[in-house]
């Protein structure tokens, strides 16, 4: 396994190029079609919301109108995981796909503006847990094991950071409500132009708002090119939180959605906890990396703080804000400790095991003549 580099810009590392959000989204779309093959109940419905989505997120990918995007078969998908294995020095592109897909929950809202949104509320998903570690023996980059450790681990960290145990589809769900206020309330055109950058050039009012839904609910966030290193089109695994999604302008308008939404900071905290601890430290071994984005992350709380004190100049009586803004820097705060903690006891960990190597060498038997 490749390790990753130390030096490499925190931007890629947690960003996915076209091709790569190809896959992911693909693979999302493989997970949909297999749940409702083996669905006794609302085929009809749920297939209804997949070409909706569907649509969606070929609208957020298509660069050429008269030349669409397809999404790839499975078949396709591992030909195309193994050309990106050949091509790419560095696999973590590979566990951010597995893990968005491990934790992705469709049959959320896609617009809230439609009418036939509310009928998706009874929708059911099964897991396709088996799906996802099949196709990852197929590709013989990473060990399925780690399938089940996103899943644990996210589970873990969202019920240590809110303090209580919360289904993860209701985290979901909660999380996407909050996108769905602000792409499509009075909000929608700074907060979508600023998460979403000039992704959607030739989308507005509902079509805006189903392109973000469709990326954003599976935790993906499209970035475009503001500011964006090397062609990353997509942000994953919670790299919104430290200032990754947008370049230039468009931060001051992302960081105070991303603070004055609670449940989705939540989502991004936790997310972010998994990728360092499942992938970048456990998977990856890479301290450096690590230390470069708990510092990345730590210049995002401060920024947000400033934003924080801005917001009372501005809307000092509008205390839901400030109480979302709080409550999302809070969350924030407790995960960057978290993460601390975290990376105190790999050092250690690490800095034990090489002791222990360095006695063993020293206890070998030299030949002397």
């Amino acid at each position: 396994m490749s390790a990753t580099n130390g030096n490499a810009d925190i931007s890629s590392m947690f960003g996915l190029t076209e091709k790569q959000a190809k896959i992911l989204f693909s693979i999302e779309r493989l997970l949909v079609l297999n749940d409702i093959i083996y669905s006794k109940d609302n085929k009809m419905l749920k297939q209804k919301w997949l070409s909706e989505w569907s649509a969606s997120v070929i609208d957020c990918l298509t660069k050429d109108p008269q030349n669409p995007v397809k999404f790839m078969t499975r078949g396709e998908i591992l030909s195309a995981i193994a050309l990106e294995n050949s091509t790419d020095i560095n696999n973590t592109w590979y566990y951010l796909i597995m893990f968005e897909a491990t934790l992705f929950i469709p049959y959320y809202v896609l617009n809230k503006n439609k009418y036939n949104d509310k009928e998706y509320d009874k929708l059911k998903y099964k897991e396709q847990t088996d799906t996802i570690k099949d196709m990852v023996r197929a590709s013989a980059i990473m060990d399925e094991v780690f399938i089940d450790r996103f899943k644990k681990t996210y589970s873990v960290t969202i019920s240590k950071l809110k303090g209580t145990k919360i289904p993860l589809y209701i985290v979901s769900t909660l999380a996407i409500a909050a996108i769905v206020a602000a792409t499509a309330g009075t909000l929608s055109g700074p907060i979508a132009v600023a998460l979403y950058a000039s992704q959607f050039p030739g989308l507005s009012g509902a079509a805006l708002t189903s392109a973000c839904l469709a990326i954003a609910g599976g935790g993906a966030i499209a970035a475009g090119g503001a500011g964006m290193a090397g062609g990353v089109l997509t942000i994953v695994g919670g790299g919104a939180l430290i200032g990754l999604a947008i370049g230039g302008a468009g931060v001051g308008a992302a960081a105070k959605f991303i603070a004055t939404s609670p449940y989705f900071a939540l989502t991004q905290a936790a997310k972010l906890e998994v990728v360092l601890k499942e992938i970048i430290l456990n998977a990856q071994k890479d301290i450096m990396c690590a230390q470069k984005v708990l510092e990345n992350y730590k210049n995002q709380i401060a920024y947000l703080h400033s934003e924080l004190a801005k917001i009372k100049l501005e809307h000092g009586e509008d205390k839901k804000i400030i109480k979302h803004m709080k409550e999302s820097l809070d969350l924030m705060e407790k995960s960057y400790k978290n993460i601390i903690d975290l990376l105190k006891k790999y050092e250690v960990d690490a800095e034990f095991k090489d002791r222990e190597n360095g006695d063993d060498d020293e206890k070998k038997p030299t030949n002397s003549n």
